[in-house]
């Protein structure tokens, strides 16, 4: 079994997503990967202010601040939900025996370009020792990875999704 330090505060623990149905821990990855991707391009329109702000003559230095500050708190829950689906895809690997690493469960933006698993598993054991995951099986199996385990369906669907289970 994997033990699992988180860095950020989260709403839940790693034992108590491997008590929760596998059916609920896919649709959970897709909504946390679409509110990323959100916070990303929210991120980049930000930036993008404040390049403006200060390319002007008179620069608002509170709305850089402000800009600045927002950058940073969406940084912030990036890693930290980031770190909320390392968390989930350990559950699913646990529940299902399934290794996230497997590039069947790559999302198409990641497995493209790839030659063979070398790299995955390098770049695998990279988010490892950056998330914090420390593999205690006997074979090197067990690791968090930025596999994506949810369908595609599903993905297109937690843009639209308001219900569900938020983690």
């Amino acid at each position: 079994m994997v033990d699992y330090v988180p860095h950020h505060a989260q709403p839940v623990t790693l034992a108590q997503l491997r008590a929760i149905e596998a059916d609920s821990l896919v649709p959970e990855i897709a909504r946390l990967e679409n509110s990323i991707a959100h916070l990303e391009r929210s991120n980049q329109e930000l930036r993008d202010a404040v390049r403006e702000e200060q390319a002007g003559t008179d620069v608002d230095e509170d709305a850089v601040r402000e800009f600045e500050a927002a950058i940073k708190e969406n940084e912030e829950t990036i890693a930290a939900q980031q770190e909320r689906i390392t968390m989930i895809r350990l559950a699913l690997e646990e529940k299902i025996g399934v290794d996230a690493g497997n590039p069947h469960y790559q999302p198409a933006s990641q497995a493209r370009g790839r030659a063979n698993g070398t790299e995955r598993n390098q770049q695998a054991n990279g988010v490892d020792d950056a998330m914090g995951v420390q593999d205690d099986s006997a074979d090197g199996s067990a690791r968090a990875t930025t596999a994506s385990i949810a369908a595609t369906g599903a993905e297109r669907q937690a843009d639209a999704a308001d219900d569900g289970m938020y983690l």
